[in-house]
């Protein structure tokens, strides 16, 4: 018995569940990554507004040294995480491509036309 295939047609499929479920996994984490990321940018406007303030009250004296390095610290910290988590999404993003490659490996795609005559497998082959 002959099975005939045109080219770029599925020949087969190993289960996908696996793969599916990484993209899904993947996904879900740059999302939560996006959310903190706009968490972290309304905190860095924050810390660049109280910044502001405290350089205008030490011109008169109205706070200590203390508190305008305070202020300025905090703004520091606020941009190292949007650093951070920029790099973390951009991390995931590449994880997000290796997964859909994996899911793409599930598909067997004959890559030309033809007929499948005889396939000869081992125990243990996939």
């Amino acid at each position: 018995m002959a099975i005939t295939l045109k080219k770029i047609s599925y020949s087969g499929v190993i289960d996908p569940d696996q793969a599916e479920n990484q993209i899904k996994e993947v996904e879900a984490t740059l999302m939560e990554l996006n959310a903190e990321r706009q968490q972290a940018a309304a905190e860095l406007k924050l810390a660049r507004v109280t910044l502001a303030r405290q350089q205008q009250l030490a011109k008169t004296q109205a706070v200590s040294q203390q508190d305008l390095d305070t202020a300025a610290t905090e703004l520091a910290v606020k941009q190292a995480r949007i650093g951070t988590i920029d790099a973390q999404i951009k991390r995931n993003r590449a994880s997000l491509d290796t997964a859909k490659t994996n899911l793409e490996y599930t598909r067997i795609v004959a890559p030309m036309a033809g007929e499948v005559t005889q396939i000869t497998t081992l125990q243990g082959q996939t």
